[in-house]
């Protein structure tokens, strides 16, 4: 049984929690092909949050909190991704 979307967030939010060198290898297409502009949006991401993440953790949060709010901002770059890739 697969998780619920919401906890798949949380989950790729706390991956992010440990560096910014955790971005490699994703986006790949389902013909297994890598796009820039994908790469590029992952990466943007990635940095982001890692840094949001050492922001909200030195105002000592709860760590929960914390992943609850990387969890928004990643969907946030979920939905750009989705913009940008064309149906086929």
């Amino acid at each position: 049984m697969r998780p619920p979307p919401r906890a798949r967030l949380g989950t790729g939010c706390k991956m992010t929690c440990h560096s910014e060198a955790n971005g490699r290898g994703i986006c790949l297409l389902p013909n297994g092909e890598a796009d820039s502009s994908l790469r590029s949006v992952a990466w943007r991401a990635q940095l982001r949050l890692s840094a949001k993440y050492r922001r909200l953790n030195a105002w000592r949060l709860n760590h929960n909190k914390i992943v609850v709010a990387l969890a928004r901002e990643l969907s946030g770059f979920v939905w750009a991704i989705g913009q940008s890739v064309q149906p086929q």
